[in-house]
């Protein structure tokens, strides 16, 4: 039984990831519309992403701690969290990245572009 606990919790964890992945493209796929566009509107509904995602990543790093500490992972199970716990980082760094875009279209939506 707490075997099959454990396996559901890694499930959740995975699934949040998946989750935060998907958030994370919607917002690189409306920072390219807004490139295209050069649509300032669109790029600052963007604005502010950056703590959520952040919250997140931080949310999902203490899930794989707890889950670490309290159920002493087999080796599998450790690169399965070290997994979470990298891809996280890279999806909350990609989401900020997308904020500092969406925020210099904003600030230049003024300019003359070639």
């Amino acid at each position: 039984m707490p075997r099959e606990t454990f396996q559901q919790e890694l499930d959740d964890l995975v699934e949040e990831v998946v989750d935060l992945g998907a958030e994370v493209e919607g917002s690189l796929k409306r920072m390219v519309k807004a490139m295209e566009g050069r649509d300032a509107a669109i790029a600052e509904k963007e604005l502010g992403v950056d703590i959520h995602y952040k919250a997140r990543g931080v949310e999902i790093e203490g899930d794989c701690m707890i889950l670490q500490a309290r159920q002493a992972p087999v080796a599998r199970d450790l690169r399965l969290l070290y997994t979470v716990q990298s891809v996280t980082n890279h999806l909350v760094r990609s989401g900020a990245l997308t904020e500092h875009i969406c925020h210099a279209i904003v600030e230049t939506a003024g300019c003359q572009r070639d």
